[in-house]
């Protein structure tokens, strides 16, 4: 026996991880454009986990294994850049270590915080009302992706006045922060990166 037609399709569920992926995308995107190059391998393979996991290909949980790699191969390039540097081979390994430690901590510092602590999960409404994706709302989002964290509580503000009622949204947006650009708030906004893009203009209108 076939159940009755009830009219349009119930809409997919929400992903929860949404917001995160987005907003890993974003981090991915932007360390890799200013923060390399990369000598150590282990950032390069964490900025290729966090693209896989922003596509839905990698779980969380390997990319936060990339993660803790990562930070150790930063803490590895800190104890080379402390060494002697009485001649100049010294002096140019001790460079070079720098190097390698300033730019795993950009991705690792990067990328940690659009991931977030470890069991924590990233917070998201149970859907995200389309209502609410007004012309300021994606303007402030992508502004505030851009660099400018500090704007957020206006976001929360334009959010609200498009009929917003979610009470964890709203409330990590006016929070006291720190914020960061890419937190999980503006990437559920923005929406989730399509797959092979790691920074893809976004698609709400």
């Amino acid at each position: 026996m076939t159940e009755p037609e009830t009219g349009a399709p119930a809409p997919p569920p929400a992903d929860p991880e949404a917001g995160r992926r987005r907003a890993v995308a974003l981090a991915g995107a932007r360390v890799a454009r200013h923060g390399g190059p990369f000598a150590d391998g282990r950032a390069r393979l964490a900025l290729d986990l966090a693209g896989g996991y922003s596509e839905g290909k990698v779980p969380i949980a390997e990319l936060r294994s990339g993660l803790r790699e990562l930070e150790a191969a930063a803490e590895e390039a800190r104890g080379r850049m402390a060494g002697r540097a009485d001649t100049i081979f010294e002096a140019r390994r001790a460079g070079a270590a720098a190097e390698e430690y300033r730019a795993a901590r950009a991705v690792a510092d990067a990328l940690g915080r659009a991931v977030g602590p470890a069991g924590c999960a990233a917070p998201a409404p149970a859907a995200l009302d389309p209502r609410w994706l007004t012309a300021d709302v994606v303007a402030l989002a992508r502004v505030a992706s851009a660099g400018r964290a500090d704007l957020l509580p206006i976001l929360a503000d334009a959010l609200q006045d498009a009929g917003c009622t979610d009470a964890g949204l709203l409330g990590h947006c006016r929070g006291p922060g720190p914020h960061a650009p890419d937190c999980w708030a503006v990437g559920l906004i923005l929406g989730p990166a399509p797959a092979g893009h790691p920074c893809p203009a976004p698609t709400h209108r």
